[in-house]
């Protein structure tokens, strides 16, 4: 059976089952509807009506901002080692290395991806990162670029593989995830309802048009939705 449009009095219950929600409940609901994009047919049905990558990007971005009262500073010896200790042990590791690896051989790769690095140390593992992250974008679509495929394998056989990059990029999340807020008086109770509200509003309008462009329930379950035609009880919240 398929399921029916969602009229207005459909749109209107859905608006009141979500005003039920608290912040942390409407957080949870825009992070299931943007894992369920990872669906290549509700990302189809959605892209139809305009969902576009930098949508994407925004709802990640807006999920950021309500986020930030939850990260407490790291406990005073809390850690074997702190995230900044693990960051600076891999950058005196790989980056010598990677250096050692691209200046001679390949030399324009080498200025790419370690130019300038000194002078910025504490970005220096990160810029390198997504320098190199940058040289895979292919050209054209559907292959990685032929300098990112060199520069992979010339780092590989010194060591600097996928694995030990993929372990830099966790060390560079952690040292985000647990820095410190500097001023916690900057994060008022303003601030955040305004950050809620800006979360809340990308996710009503995507939500709406989720529930327009796809007949599926299965698809909409992934999304978070219960509610299958307008007429039964809504069941949101």
């Amino acid at each position: 059976m398929r399921r029916k449009s969602i009229d207005k009095r459909g749109i209107a219950a859905v608006f009141r089952g979500m005003a039920k929600l608290n912040a942390v409940q409407r957080a949870e609901r825009v992070v299931t509807f943007l894992m369920g994009l990872r669906n290549p047919k509700i990302a189809t049905a959605m892209a139809s009506r305009g969902f576009r990558t930098e949508d994407l990007d925004e709802g990640f971005a807006l999920l950021r901002k309500v986020t930030p009262s939850l990260i407490a500073p790291l406990p005073p010896g809390g850690l074997d080692e702190t995230p900044m200790d693990a960051i600076a042990r891999w950058s005196r590791t790989w980056l010598p290395i990677a250096s050692i690896a691209l200046r001679r051989r390949a030399p324009e790769l080498a200025t790419r991806l370690l130019d300038e690095l000194e002078a910025v140390p504490t970005l220096a593992v990160p810029t390198f990162l997504d320098r190199l992250d940058a040289l895979d974008q292919p050209k054209r679509k559907g292959a990685m670029s032929a300098m990112g495929i060199e520069a992979r394998s010339l780092l590989a056989s010194r060591g600097l593989t996928a694995e030990v990059l993929a372990e830099g990029r966790r060390t560079v999340d952690r040292v985000l995830l647990y820095a410190p807020v500097a001023n916690p008086n900057d994060w008022s109770s303003t601030a955040f309802e305004r950050a809620d509200a800006e979360l809340w509003s990308y996710y009503l309008e995507w939500s709406l048009v989720a529930r327009l462009a796809i007949k599926e329930r299965r698809l909409l379950r992934q999304l978070g939705f219960r509610q299958t035609t307008a007429g039964e009880k809504d069941e949101e919240g």
